[in-house]
């Protein structure tokens, strides 16, 4: 009796010629593949290192500038602002001493001054003394800026004064003719700034004496 042909099922699966119950193992992928990959993480985590290292650096490089343009500013800016305060003094000062010097030539030219000072050096006697310091006291008043005036002998004695305080002391050269800033104490607050001035005061053709105009330092403000 002939075997009878066998049809092919359509759905049957192909067989893969192994026992029954056996696991087959997935292909490995290509050695070169994994290569490719670790290439690719490795480029990206080095430009990601590059890439934070540029941008340290360029801060850096960004913040030092900035430290140098605002110191190199503050400093323009204190600088210009000294200048202003030692330019704004100066200016004071020049104008002290123009107005000083009108004061202090009408002491030293006075007529009257010149010949009680003359007689007072030469024979002590008070009534010149009183004379002279009352003319000194009217200019004082009439200046009505807070200077008082001296009048010294050669050796730089005060002999007569609008500030009776000041008969008898022989602190300062009074023959500087330059406009002179004594600077106080800062320890003694009796001890202030004084500006002086002093001319020459002339009888027949020599010095006799010296006038002196002293005034604080509050009116020079910065």
């Amino acid at each position: 009796m002939a075997n009878p042909t066998r049809e092919p099922i359509p759905w049957a699966l192909p067989q893969t010629g192994l026992p029954a119950g056996t696991v087959t193992a997935r292909e490995a992928p290509p050695a070169n593949w994994l290569s490719l990959t670790r290439i690719r993480s490795s480029m990206r985590a080095k430009l990601v290192v590059v890439g934070a290292g540029t941008s340290i650096v360029t801060l850096s490089l960004v913040a030092i500038v900035a430290i140098f343009l605002t110191r190199d500013a503050i400093s323009d800016t204190v600088m210009n602002g000294l200048s202003a305060v030692a330019t704004n003094q100066r200016q004071q000062i020049d104008s002290l001493f123009e107005h000083y010097s009108v004061e202090l030539d009408g002491v030293a030219n006075d007529t009257q001054v010149r010949q009680s000072l003359r007689h007072l050096i030469a024979t002590g006697d008070d009534v010149d003394r009183f004379v002279l310091n009352q003319i000194l006291t009217d200019r004082a008043t009439a200046a009505a800026d807070g200077g008082s005036f001296d009048l010294h002998d050669l050796s730089g004695t005060v002999l007569a004064s609008s500030d009776p305080g000041n008969i008898g002391s022989n602190e300062y050269d009074p023959s500087e003719s330059e406009l002179v800033v004594m600077a106080g104490s800062a320890a003694d607050p009796l001890d202030q700034s004084v500006i002086r001035l002093s001319a020459p005061v002339m009888f027949d053709g020599r010095v006799v004496g010296y006038a002196t105009v002293n005034h604080g330092t509050e009116g020079l403000n910065s």
